[in-house]
């Protein structure tokens, strides 16, 4: 009997040797998976599954079974096809992550044999690449901000991702504001919202999340500390100064006081302003350029621009689009709300009156003329002279000086008020100057201007001093009466390029 039990007990341990040694020598094990290890560049073609070697299962191995995201599990659905798994996510894959496939130990067959080790499979959405660095930041760290709008650079080695700069750059105290890349992505820029307040100390922290276009991350966090402006004072204008072409400061000028307005009766403001001259406004420290022409205006109205390009200066100049009139009067004026770099805000209006009469501004006007006939002995008769103040006189033209129907070689002698040292512009004159007259009663055709040597000598006291033109025609007189206008039409320029918009004529009765 104990023969028998004994027999009966070896090969029960046989047996179960012999199966043991079978299921070792079949393990249960992942044979193959998808979508393989790597970088996968189109998340289109990803497929997530697992081959086993035996019929799994399948309860158990969807338990055992993980996939993550950045280390987050990842939601979906399995499906099987015989012995391979198949992992669906209800999400889409996106780029720029990393993926793990897990399986864990407790994972078996339909015969209960386990997994040997815990399984796991990596693949990438990433593509490789270094980890971003912080090249430089503007503002440097515990500097101050130049201006409480300033903006903030941060120039990093690699092209960086917009919504990491959203999402892992911070301030405290908190600022909100806008992010813009530039410089191929890799320079962000932060434009405030608002105005960074005086005296305080902000920090900026990039967190080691913040992540390249390429999905790397900087890996430790970046800080950096900067203060806003401490300037509480708002700005100054200091002067204001007529600038002549040369850029050079020809005189100040004077601020109007209301309160004084007149002195003798007179009213004060800053005269010999000249064709050209600009403004100089010089403040006590650089003020926005481009707020500037807000407050700025001048009465009545005088199109002008800001020469001085932006964004701040102390000293800018203004010029105009077309000169004022000659004899002309217009009002500069500087409202508050001149800012500078600190927002501070001016609290006060400036006056400047000026009045336009330089002496090198004056357009040429016409005073008056002289008529002078060709004698045959190569002499000059004159025939009189004729101011623009004599309007409708009768002018003497008679028919043994000029002959009716007849081309008589005639000068005409122009007078005109120029400005200082002046010269008419001769092509001008021929252009624009000619005779008209009602009922054909007389005409005359311009040959030839002069400015000098002239052919004729005249005394007339009542043009000494006034700037002369000589013009040779030829004359022609009718026995009609009319209306005879010596005219000039508008444009007449001189040397000083003045010019005189209006017609100017001398009206005379024949």
């Amino acid at each position: 009997m104990k023969i028998q039990i004994y027999i009966l007990n070896i090969l029960v341990c046989f047996i179960l040797f012999f199966s043991c040694d079978v299921l070792r020598d079949a393990p249960f094990e992942v044979c193959a998976w998808g979508p393989g290890s790597g970088y996968f560049e189109n998340i289109d073609d990803i497929n997530i599954s697992v081959l086993f070697s035996h019929t799994p299962d399948k309860v158990i191995v969807e338990r055992a079974f993980s996939v993550t995201e950045d280390g987050v599990s990842l939601n979906g659905k399995i499906v099987w096809d015989d012995k391979r798994l198949y992992f669906i996510p209800f999400s889409p894959f996106e780029r720029n992550k990393d993926y793990s496939i897990n399986l864990e130990t407790e994972a078996c067959d339909e015969r209960g044999v386990n997994l040997e080790k815990r399984f796991e499979a990596r693949f990438t959405t990433r593509p490789y690449g270094e980890r971003p660095i912080v090249i430089s930041v503007k503002p440097e760290d515990e500097s101050v901000l130049l201006e409480r709008r300033q903006q903030i650079e941060i120039n990093f080695s690699e092209a960086v991702d917009i919504n990491s700069c959203l999402n892992d750059i911070s301030f405290s105290p908190s600022m909100s504001g806008s992010w813009r890349l530039e410089d191929s992505n890799k320079t962000a820029v932060f434009t405030p919202k608002e105005l960074w307040k005086n005296n305080e100390t902000y920090k900026m922290t990039i967190s080691n999340k913040f992540q390249s276009m390429a999905g790397r991350q900087l890996g430790s966090n970046f800080i950096r500390r900067f203060r806003a402006n401490e300037d509480v004072e708002a700005p100054v204008l200091l002067s204001a100064a007529a600038l002549n072409v040369d850029e050079e400061i020809v005189f100040e000028l004077a601020e109007y006081d209301a309160g004084s307005e007149k002195i003798n009766g007179i009213v004060m403001e800053n005269a010999s302003w000249e064709n050209g001259y600009r403004v100089n406004l010089r403040f006590s420290e650089p003020v926005d350029i481009s707020k500037l022409k807000n407050v700025f205006l001048i009465e009545p109205s005088v199109k002008f621009k800001i020469d001085t390009p932006p964004p701040y200066s102390g000293s800018i100049i203004i010029s105009f689009n077309e000169n004022p009139a000659w004899g002309s009067r217009f009002t500069m004026i500087l409202g508050p709300g001149v800012k500078d770099a600190a927002d501070n805000e001016s609290r006060y209006t400036k006056v400047f009156k000026v009045f336009v009469n330089g002496i090198h501004s004056k357009p040429p006007s016409f005073a008056g003329f002289t008529l002078f006939k060709q004698e045959d002995n190569d002499s000059v008769k004159k025939i009189n002279s004729y101011t623009a103040n004599e309007l409708f006189n009768t002018i003497e033209i008679n028919n043994e000086d000029f002959p009716y129907d007849m081309s008589v070689e005639s000068y005409i002698e122009l007078y005109f008020e120029t400005a200082d040292s002046a010269k008419i512009n001769l092509f001008s004159i021929m252009d624009l100057f000619r005779i008209e007259s009602t009922n054909s009663a007389l005409s005359f055709t311009p040959l030839f201007a002069a400015g000098a040597d002239f052919v004729c000598d005249d005394d007339t006291e009542e043009f000494g001093g006034l700037y002369r033109v000589e013009i040779r025609g030829l004359l022609k007189n009718t026995t009609r009466g009319g209306i005879i206008s010596f005219y000039i039409a508008p444009g007449l320029t001189d040397s000083y390029s003045n010019v005189n918009q209006e017609a100017m004529s001398i009206q005379l009765l024949k």
